[in-house]
């Protein structure tokens, strides 16, 4: 795909996913690649990065999924304020959900959740 389309032109080559299109919907599509619309006020925004919330460290969680065969460790959460028996448990002590604890974090070796961001 082009990189240097600007903005309203239809430089098309014919291996672009659009250059087999209808000049409508190809411009369609230009448009969309290049955040063009004739009015400001419709112009297409980039998704701002959400705020991540301000949160101690969570050094480990323990692994919800429930899998067949061998019975697994039970797993506590561990962080600066102390250990935690259930990931609700740490979200409740930090007021956040659990899943706001969770989707900070990245599984690194195969048994804990580290916070990365």
């Amino acid at each position: 795909m082009k990189r240097d389309i600007k903005p309203g032109a239809s430089n098309f080559n014919d291996y672009h996913l659009g250059a087999q299109q209808s000049p409508e919907v190809r411009q369609l599509i230009i448009d969309a690649l290049t955040g063009y619309k004739k009015t400001r006020s419709k112009r297409i925004t980039l998704h701002k990065p959400l705020q991540t919330q301000v949160m101690p460290p969570v050094l480990a969680v323990e692994d919800e999924k429930l899998k067949v065969g061998r019975p697994r460790k039970n797993r506590v959460v561990q962080t600066p304020n102390g250990i935690f028996d259930s990931l609700e448990e740490a979200a409740a002590f930090y007021d956040v959900s659990a899943g706001a604890i969770k989707g900070r974090m990245i599984k690194k070796p195969a048994r804990y959740y580290y916070i990365d961001k």
